[in-house]
């Protein structure tokens, strides 16, 4: 089990990775998020903290 979440993560942090290329309205976002930041170890605080990021800029496409 921990060993799919910790693959879970690194799909998203590459699809982060991928992303930022093509949409530069979100790279300001992305780099925000700092990837890892302290206190976000597991990927469920990872994905919120990204959803939080995202959610006001949902319109833009």
């Amino acid at each position: 089990m921990q060993e799919n979440l910790h693959e879970l993560t690194l799909i998203i942090y590459i699809i982060i990775k991928v992303s930022r290329n093509f949409c530069k309205n979100r790279i300001k976002i992305i780099t925000n998020i700092q990837v890892v930041p302290q206190g976000l170890n597991t990927p469920f605080a990872l994905l919120n903290a990204i959803r939080k990021k995202f959610r006001p800029q949902k319109n833009i496409k």
